[in-house]
């Protein structure tokens, strides 16, 4: 039941209440109380909460060994605290307060202040705190600050000095002080010999001088000592525990905890109740793990030595020359941190060894080892080693015994000498690895090598390799093998030694250097590679060889679709059947691609192509020395099709076989050959050289000057050019030239034809000719021998030369009346005219025999009669159809005699 307690009229004398109630309840006039005045004294009996009632007045909180007076205030001034024997906290108001804490450890707080608080235990009287009014201060042993940038200062007693928040100096003055702080910033200053000192703080610290201890609360993780003997403890979380200098004590509780030690007389202590983790000792000194301390790592360039405990330790070396012993458990020494490339170390040596990376170590009672960041050779005992390579393309030999042997990321290789009693490691994605073995040995026999790539077979035994699903690469030794790649995109070389290669699924690629090496491919098991260093001949299901190393060796493939690409050498490339494709590079290639529409592309070097299908294309390129653009080489087609080289880099081509087939060049200065056939060879653009072979051949040089023989066969000559040239040898045919410009026949060519419109001229050679001009004007001359010549239209000047000539007229337009042709040399009894085109059998032709004579008006009638100024020469007329008039005449200069019938062909 509550009870009701009413002084209106309290005078200020001290009134005792026991046995107080939460519930009850007291009134009294605030009036009646004067500054410096002692109120009451609470005696309860339990927790407690106090409503006094009044004008304006209330106090709440009550326990049995804290009184606090938060909201109580007073409207004429201050409050007079007086505590209990018990351990009162005590609540300051923002006025001028006098506070005895009687007996028992009390505290004032301040966490009503309005601003900064300065406030000193040792003061017994009067303080302006600043931030909280005048204050007195009896019988307090602790103080706690405002939220802001407060001064605490104690006494010669053992003081608990709490800033609150904000920034905070802490002063502790003599005795052994607890310093609570809440922020990195906060001060605590101690003079020297002023106590043992212990700082608790939720924040990461750093002792300063003079203060011995170090606690860490809630959320702190890291805490460093100063240069006392420092006993810093941690939290359960993952603390960095720093002694500083001098000789300290270390105390982690819980989490995965680090220490930091300069001096081999600190103290690692894991032995608390509640202790965890996984420790880690960092030394600058040679140092000894205490109990439940797991590693030790070794700071600097120090020559140290590091010593485990009876758990399984991690002792991590530094750059100097370290004695590890691991005393008891399954020890590791890691290189992970103390290395400046890959190490060479082997755990059977006894004796120091030079790590070549990281000083010269020995190793005692040591179990495992951990590479450095580089590429490590690693080499355990004939214990059970766990052996880890770290960052770095690493070798690892467990040695013997049942190892554990795991690369981590980078191009790692393992030693293996027995299909049991080890255990190899590798996850995805960490690199291409490699096992090394003298023995027979199956990747895919063990899920734990999935993630290892390659396998290569060492010693000089008969051993054979099997890959797993993987992209594997088989490597042979000098003995015979047997590589079986299954799936995957396999590279398989057998090395020495008559091999058997399966590739398997997958676009394999084989290594061949021996002829007696064997490759077994099934059909639909991929797109397959041959490297061959030999002169070879693809297998079947096998759909691509290259060349390599710089012999000059020669490729052929199969029945299937082929690439095959040469080395640097002189190659023959054989496509066989299929549509091939071949690839020279540098050297003086022989490509053929056989049956099948084939692309041919020969590279650097005058290149050889066999073509037998208009469809194959040939490829040649240029390139860039000394800044100019030039061919890659000569190159020549060899085709026994009608071909035209399409490629505007390639020049020469070469008919073969004895079929009628035709041959095209293009602008470069082609050489094109004719075969045993009838060819016709054209040179397109470029100053050609046309050789036609046997057979009744044309040869068209085309634009630019061009050099064409004909040899064996009555050959065609088509010439554009006054400096082409048209070549035959004795007795090798009826030659013809059909000229588009003014052409002189070489030797052992018989005909002339003049082609086109222009105005241009014929000249025979000594044999017998006949030359034809075009529906020009042209002049003819036929030099020795019997020659014909046919002016043909226009007004042609013929000169037969030595011989007997034929002066040949075909159509009756040829010679015209009033513009005649002209024969210059015409000699009777030799030479000769031939009219017999110019009528029909029913209109012979008449010779008027009388020099002079007019027509008759008979059809077929010739007449000749002097003409000139000086009647030296003679024209010659013929009237055709009896009109009496000439229908064509011919001025024969330089001829003035008679003319008979026989100086006639009619």
């Amino acid at each position: 039941m509550a009870t009701t307690y009413n002084f209106s009229t309290f005078t200020g004398a001290t009134k005792t209440f026991s046995a107080f109630l939460p519930t009850d309840i007291i009134y009294f006039n605030s009036d009646n109380i004067n500054a410096g005045q002692a109120v009451f004294t609470v005696n309860a009996t339990g927790d407690a909460v106090m409503t006094i009632a009044g004008k304006a007045l209330t106090f709440t909180g009550l326990t049995i060994d804290n009184l606090t007076t938060a909201n109580f205030t007073f409207s004429n001034g201050g409050q007079v605290l007086i505590g209990d024997i018990k351990d009162n906290s005590i609540n300051n108001s923002v006025l001028s307060d006098y506070i005895d804490g009687r007996a028992g450890n009390d505290t004032v707080s301040y966490d009503s202040a309005i601003a900064a608080v300065t406030v000193n235990l040792a003061t017994a009287t009067a303080q302006n705190t600043l931030g909280s009014g005048i204050d007195t201060l009896a019988n307090i042993e602790n103080l706690r600050g405002s939220q802001f940038n407060d001064t605490l200062i104690g006494n010669a007693l053992a003081n608990t000095l709490d800033g609150g928040l904000g920034i905070d100096v802490l002063i502790g003055g003599d005795g052994n002080d607890n310093y609570l702080v809440d922020n990195p910033l906060d001060q605590v200053l101690e003079a020297a010999a002023g106590g043992t000192d212990t700082v608790s703080s939720t924040v990461d610290y750093i002792l300063a001088g003079n203060v011995e201890n170090l606690i860490l609360l809630n959320n702190a993780t890291n805490a460093i000592g100063n240069a006392s003997n420092n006993i810093i403890t941690g939290n359960t979380r993952n603390n960095i525990l720093n002694g500083g200098t001098g000789q300290d004590t270390m105390i982690g509780l819980g989490g995965d905890d680090i220490y930091i030690v300069d001096n081999a007389n600190d103290k690692a202590d894991e032995t608390s109740v509640g202790s965890s983790g996984i420790d880690t000792v960092l030394t600058l000194v040679n140092y000894t793990l205490g109990n439940n301390v797991e590693n030790l790592k070794l700071i600097g360039v120090t020559n140290l030595n590091g010593t485990g405990n009876v758990a399984d330790n991690v002792i991590f070396v530094n750059y100097g020359n370290n004695i590890i012993d691991g005393v008891s458990g399954n020890d590791t020494v890691s290189y992970q941190f103390g290395s400046t490339r890959g190490v060479t170390v082997n755990l059977s040596l006894a004796t120091p060894q030079n790590t070549l990376g990281s000083g010269t170590d020995t190793f005692i009672n040591i179990d495992n080892l951990v590479g450095s960041t580089f590429n490590d050779t690693l080499t355990g005992d004939v214990n059970a080693n766990k052996i880890e390579g770290g960052l770095g393309n690493d070798l690892l030999n467990g040695g013997g015994g049942n190892d554990t042997l795991s690369g981590g990321f980078g191009d790692d290789t393992y030693i293996v000498t027995s299909t049991t009693g080890y255990t190899i490691v590798e996850t995805g994605g960490q690199g291409t690895d490699t096992i090394n073995t003298d023995i027979s040995y199956n990747l895919s026999a063990y899920s734990s090598l999935a993630n290892i790539e390659n396998l290569t077979l060492t010693g000089t035994n008969a051993v054979n390799g099997t890959g797993n699903a993987a992209n594997n690469t088989l490597i042979g030794n000098s003995a015979s093998n047997i590589l079986t790649g299954q799936n995957g995109n396999d590279i398989l070389d057998g090395g020495a030694g008559s091999d058997i290669l399966l590739g398997g699924a997958g676009n394999d690629t084989y290594t061949i250097d021996d002829l007696a090496d064997s490759i077994i491919e099934n059909a639909s098991e991929g797109s397959d590679t041959i490297n061959a260093s030999i002169t070879y001949t693809v297998s079947a299901n096998v759909e691509n060889l290259t060349l390599t190393g710089a012999a000059a060796i020669n490729g052929t493939g199969n029945a299937d679709a082929n690439t095959i690409t040469g080395n640097a050498a002189n190659n023959v490339l054989s496509g066989g059947d299929g549509a091939d494709k071949l690839f020279g590079g540098l050297g003086n290639d022989t490509l053929d691609g056989g049956a099948g529409v084939d692309t041919l592309t020969g590279g650097d070097g005058n290149d050889s192509y066999y073509i037998d299908t208009p469809s194959d294309s040939v490829v040649e390129n240029t390139k860039i020395v000394a800044g100019a653009t030039v061919q890659e080489g000569t190159d020549t087609i060899f085709s026994a099709v009608t071909y035209k080289i399409a490629s505007a880099n390639v020049e020469n081509l070469t008919l073969t076989g004895t079929t009628n087939i035709n041959a095209t060049g293009t602008d470069l200065n082609n050489v094109v050959i004719g075969n045993a056939g009838n060819n016709i060879l054209s040179g397109a653009g470029g100053n050609d050289t046309i050789n036609a072979g046997d057979g009744k051949d044309t040869l068209d040089g085309g634009k630019g000057v061009d050099t064409m023989r004909g040899n064996l066969g009555d050959d065609l000559y088509i010439i554009d050019d006054v400096g082409d040239r048209a070549i035959e040898a004795a007795s090798e045919g009826f030659d013809t030239v059909q000229s588009s410009v003014s052409f002189t026949l070489g030797v052992n060519v018989e005909v002339l034809t003049l082609t086109a419109t222009s105005v241009i001229n014929g000249i025979g050679n000594a044999g017998n000719n006949m030359l034809t001009g075009n529906s020009a004007n042209n002049i003819l001359s036929g030099l020795d021998g019997d020659d014909i010549l046919d002016g043909g239209a226009g007004t042609d000047k013929l000169t037969g030369g030595n011989g007997n000539d034929i002066f040949k007229f075909t159509a009756v337009g040829d010679t015209k009346v009033a513009a005649p042709d002209i024969i210059t040399d015409f000699t009777a009894g030799s030479d000769k005219m031939n009219f017999a085109n110019l009528h029909t059998a029913a209109v012979p032709l008449i010779l008027l025999t009388d020099k002079g004579a007019d027509f008759t008006h008979t059809p077929g009638e010739i007449k000749f009669a002097a003409s000139g100024s000086i009647s030296a020469d003679t024209t010659v007329s013929v009237d055709l159809n009896g009109d009496a008039t000439a229908d064509f005449s011919v001025l024969l200069t330089g001829y003035s005699t008679n003319l008979t019938i026989t100086d006639f062909i009619v």
